[in-house]
C-alpha cells in the first residue's frame, strides 16, 4: 500500500530507496518471497516513469529468485508485465505470446481460472493477436473476455476489453459494429469514472 501511495504521489526516489531497504532487511533474513515482491515493485516504479528497461531488468530479478523458490504468482505477474512491454515495442510479439502462455499456465498452476487477473492474460493475448493481425483468435478471446467480465462485474476490464474489441471490428471493415461497441465502452468509463480510457497495458 505504501508503494502504490508513492507511485502515486510521484514519489519515486522515496518509493525506491523504501524498497531497496526492503529488499536488504528480507535477503538478511532469507525471505525469498518479499525480497522478490519489492524487486518487482521497484519495476513497477520503473515503468511508471517509463523507464521500460530498468522495469524489465528488476521483474527479471524478480523471476531469477520466484523461479528457485516456486513463488509462482509473483512468476506469472512478471512474465505478464514483460509481455505487455513487448507488445508495447510492436517488434516483439512472439517473444510477448511465449511470456502469456507462461503466465496462463502458472495462472491454471495457481487455481485462478476465472479471476480478473486470469482474464486479464487473456485479454493482452488478445491484443497481441489483434497487433499480429490473427483476428479470429484475437475475437474469439475478446468475446471470452467480455462475456466473462459481464458476469464478474468487473467494469474496468469490461469497457477496457470493449475498446479493443473495436479494434479488431474496425480491421475487419465492420465500422457501424465498431461504433456499437466503443459507444457502450464510453458509456460503461463514464459511468465509472474512467475518464481516460486510452489503448494502455495493465500491470501488477
Amino acid at each position: 500500500i505504501l508503494v502504490n501511495k508513492y507511485i502515486e504521489l510521484q514519489q519515486w526516489d522515496s518509493c525506491i530507496n523504501f524498497c531497496q531497504r526492503q529488499i536488504t532487511a528480507a535477503h538478511r533474513q532469507g525471505n525469498t518471497l518479499e525480497e522478490a515482491s519489492f524487486y518487482k515493485l521497484i519495476g513497477n516504479t520503473y515503468y511508471s516513469i517509463r523507464d521500460k528497461a530498468k522495469a524489465q531488468e528488476y521483474w527479471r530479478k524478480t523471476i531469477t529468485i520466484a523461479e528457485v523458490n516456486d513463488h509462482t504468482l509473483l512468476l506469472e505477474q512478471c512474465y505478464h508485465n514483460l509481455a505487455a512491454v513487448a507488445i508495447d515495442s510492436g517488434i516483439h510479439l512472439a517473444e510477448a505470446e511465449q511470456y502469456l502462455l507462461k503466465s496462463l499456465q502458472l495462472a491454471r498452476q495457481n487455481q485462478l481460472e476465472g479471476t480478473t487477473l486470469y482474464n486479464q492474460h487473456n485479454r493482452l493475448l488478445a491484443t497481441l493477436y489483434e497487433r499480429s493481425n490473427q483476428l479470429d483468435k484475437a475475437e474469439a478471446l475478446y468475446l471470452d473476455v467480455i462475456a466473462k467480465s459481464r458476469l464478474m462485474n468487473d467494469t474496468m476490464r469490461l469497457a477496457e476489453s470493449l475498446m479493443f474489441y473495436s479494434d479488431v471490428l474496425t480491421k475487419r471493415k465492420k465500422f457501424d459494429q465498431a461504433i456499437t461497441v466503443s459507444s457502450e465502452a464510453v458509456e460503461i468509463a463514464k459511468r465509472v469514472k474512467m475518464l481516460d480510457l486510452l489503448p494502455t497495458s495493465y500491470f501488477f
